[in-house]
């Protein structure tokens, strides 16, 4: 597994005006908890020795899939003990220089280790663990992209298949239809969302903000 980072020193100063005063701190901890569950990243916030204080909804789904992270005794953990030393070294790094790190593992997933003192809803010196997304686009949000393109029912799930790395191919298999209709069809999905090519239309896809991912649940 790689460790990279950013040198660029985090303050929690940088933030002290966004701070809400103390009497409204209670609501204010779970207003943004609640911003943190409709986000469609996995998102963990730890204190210095990687002991979980909030996992969002994301994250949960995550962890119970055995997906990338696991946690032992209510703290967070990798796969063995060496990866799990960097992610303790990531996460110390964080809250206590201010670096934001990111551990690549071998089956190209990812987490990244910010500080996150300022988001702290008990004042805990944190740092945040963002997952990488375990898919392109959750099927609520391709069904909303479809929806505002005007796609058929036929051409949503040929969306749906694209989206989850399937070929034309396949995707003709799986439905039992003629090679040539999957492909009349994305070459539709195409004219109707803009798309340049195959390409352009997974890019755009993964730009479709990920606060829907939360409503799919």
């Amino acid at each position: 597994m790689e460790l990279t980072s950013s040198a660029r020193t985090y303050s929690p100063a940088e933030h002290a005006h966004a701070a809400p005063p103390r009497p409204q701190a209670a609501p204010a901890a779970g207003f943004l908890l609640n911003v943190l569950d409709a986000i469609d990243y996995g998102l963990l916030l730890v204190d210095e020795h990687c002991t979980l204080h909030h996992a969002n909804r994301s994250a949960t789904a995550q962890l119970r899939r055995g997906e990338m992270l696991r946690v032992v005794d209510q703290r967070v953990a990798l796969r063995d003990a060496a990866t799990t030393a960097q992610l303790t070294t990531a996460v110390g790094h964080a809250i206590g220089r201010g670096m934001r790190s990111t551990l690549h593992m071998a089956t190209d997933q990812a987490v990244a280790v910010v500080p996150a003192s300022a988001w702290s809803p008990t004042c805990t010196a944190m740092a945040a663990l963002v997952m990488s997304r375990p898919r392109l686009c959750t099927p609520l949000a391709l069904d909303a992209y479809a929806r505002e393109h005007g796609l058929t029912s036929a051409e949503c799930n040929v969306l749906h298949a694209l989206a989850g790395g399937e070929t034309p191919e396949r995707i003709a298999q799986a439905h039992g239809v003629a090679l040539c209709t999957v492909r009349t069809q994305v070459l539709s999905i195409r004219q109707k969302t803009g798309a340049l090519s195959m390409r352009d239309l997974l890019a755009r896809l993964a730009r479709v903000p990920p606060l829907m991912g939360v409503l799919a649940d």
